[in-house]
């Protein structure tokens, strides 16, 4: 873990201050669907699995683990494309950057797609997902309750 965090210090959070995220969220992603299923938390992590579909076919599912770490959180997630193809040989990861009342902003910590990656809840029916591209372009996506 040293490795990954010694650029920036990770911001303090526990594990149960995700407890909001659970449930089962979808919405559009461009002409694509996004769904989100994330997981009660237990003992040190969260769990969430995405599915992105189109047209009727699975283009992309992702594992998320969220990992209590010492005094902070610890983001780490796998994709694959169709038949379990990886789409990286490596868990891509990220470190804690804040974490507020129902919102919570993770930093690449080296090689991930996204700078930042975001969630929120500013509502019972709203699950927001905030990201910031490594070319800097921004992105939010809004899902809803499934």
């Amino acid at each position: 873990l040293s490795a990954f965090v010694s650029a920036a210090e990770p911001a303090p959070g526990r594990i149960t201050d995700l407890s909001w995220m659970v449930g089962y969220w979808t919405g559009p992603f461009g002409e694509r669907t996004l769904e989100e299923f994330w997981m009660h938390a237990a003992s040190d992590t969260v769990t969430g699995s995405v599915r992105l579909t189109r047209d009727g076919v699975t283009e992309m599912v992702e594992f998320i683990l969220i990992e209590q770490v010492g005094d902070s959180l610890l983001f780490r997630v796998r994709q694959w494309f169709p038949g379990l193809r990886e789409r990286h040989e490596e868990p891509q990861i990220m470190t804690l950057k804040e974490i507020g009342d129902r919102r919570v902003v993770f930093e690449s910590a080296g090689g991930f797609d996204f700078r930042t990656l975001g969630y929120s809840r500013p509502s019972e029916d709203r699950f927001l997902i905030d990201v910031e591209t490594i070319t800097g372009e921004r992105i939010q996506l809004e899902l809803h309750p499934r």
